[in-house]
């Protein structure tokens, strides 16, 4: 399970108040406009997908509007603290729900096996632990993309 676009477009307009369609649209007034770079910009760190498939999921024909959304977002997080916060809360928020559904998932499948041995539950739950920090390092070590793309990719 990874983090879809589908997913930050979500979650940046729960945050805003938008909704996923005006986040898709060409409206461009400044209320829709901010969410849609950041969402935009989340979904280039966030997942794996090149600036072509983020900007066919936001309903554009070509990846440079996707270019220059990331590159304004970045340009405000470097001049402005606040932009710097409410996008890093974003990132924790939406990569911390990936987590926190990945555990869940790994409690249930180990809940299931109800082990009745306090030694096999013991290491389920070092399991359960070790996934949990494993995860806590993938979140931590997430690094901006770079922007070295071409219209193919």
């Amino acid at each position: 399970m990874s983090i879809s676009i589908a997913t930050v477009m979500a979650e940046v307009g729960r945050a805003h108040g938008v909704t996923v369609e005006a986040l898709r649209s060409d409206d461009k007034h400044a209320a829709l406009c901010w969410p849609r770079h950041v969402a935009m910009w989340l979904a280039r760190e966030l997942t794996s997908k090149s600036l072509v498939q983020i900007a066919r999921q936001f309903g554009r024909a070509d990846h440079t509007t996707v270019r220059n959304a990331i590159l304004r977002v970045e340009r405000g997080r470097e001049a402005d603290a606040d932009v710097r916060t409410e996008t890093d809360e974003l990132r924790h928020r939406i990569a911390g729900s990936l987590a926190a559904t990945k555990v869940n998932e790994l409690a249930e499948e180990l809940l299931a096996k109800r082990p009745a041995d306090r030694s096999v539950s013991g290491q389920l739950v070092g399991l359960l632990c070790t996934e949990i920090l494993r995860l806590q390092g993938e979140l931590s070590r997430s690094q901006p993309h770079q922007m070295k793309e071409t219209a193919h990719d």
